[in-house]
């Protein structure tokens, strides 16, 4: 088709063909500023928002927990103990409720030797799919072994937690109370437990550590945030201990 052939087309088809130019021209200028969004949008998370990016990745390898205050002692007023709390490392077991999985963390637990297991071969099968006390008080000699074993076999788990004791005849005992568990913290329920709670109770401690790629602490990330404050002691007068 030559000039003159171009001259020649009707109206309409040289309407048309207008038309056609015009969106795409249109076209070319949406793509370039669609173009012109995504370059400054990466541009944003490559420069401006990098920081705040490598922050939320750091944060979210950080572990933070708690470390459980002692609780304060009740004494009478010579200075003698009538309730104090001891910590108290016990062994728990996730039993699993496949046999073989079951009897596989078995061998692994009667493979450490001298360990007081609170359970026998003949009592496991009853136990599947539940979760028990093995060892309830734990030697520091023994601890670091079962930790091994912990890391081993997932089902087991150290728990480590204050137990509260107490001292004198059945009266006074329920005169000072008892107290129960909370998030790991000693709180008082009732009786004298309860009336000092606020001074006995003390203030827990916050840690965070690092974790690699299994979910393992890195020992040498370890850092103490806040500082734990072990309870107050509390004296009786001699009138409430007679």
């Amino acid at each position: 088709m030559d000039a003159g052939d171009w001259n020649d087309m009707p109206p309409a088809a040289d309407a048309e063909l207008s038309l056609c130019r015009h969106r795409s021209r249109w076209f070319v200028v949406f793509a370039a500023v669609w173009a012109l969004v995504i370059i400054a949008r990466m541009s944003q998370i490559m420069i401006f928002d990098q920081e705040k990016h490598l922050a939320d990745i750091s944060r979210e390898s950080w572990h933070r927990g708690m470390i459980p205050p002692q609780r304060g002692r009740i004494l009478d007023s010579s200075g003698f103990p009538l309730a104090w709390s001891m910590r108290d490392i016990q062994l728990h077991w996730a039993i699993s409720s496949e046999p073989a999985a079951a009897w596989r963390a078995w061998a692994a637990l009667t493979a450490i030797p001298d360990l007081p297991i609170r359970l026998t071969a003949e009592t496991l099968p009853s136990l599947f799919g539940k979760t028990v006390t093995v060892i309830p008080n734990i030697s520091a000699e023994n601890a670091r072994v079962i930790h091994e074993l912990c890391k081993a076999e997932p089902s087991f788990t150290l728990v480590s937690r204050f137990v509260r004791h107490q001292a004198g005849p059945p009266a006074l005992r329920r005169l000072l109370g008892h107290t129960t568990q909370r998030n790991g913290i000693e709180i008082g329920l009732n009786g004298l437990e309860r009336t000092h709670d606020s001074v006995l109770r003390g203030r827990p401690g916050m840690y965070r550590v690092m974790l690699d790629n299994q979910g393992e602490w890195i020992m040498e990330t370890w850092e103490l945030v806040q500082d734990m404050q072990a309870g107050y002691d509390v004296f009786l007068p001699r009138q409430t201990t007679d």
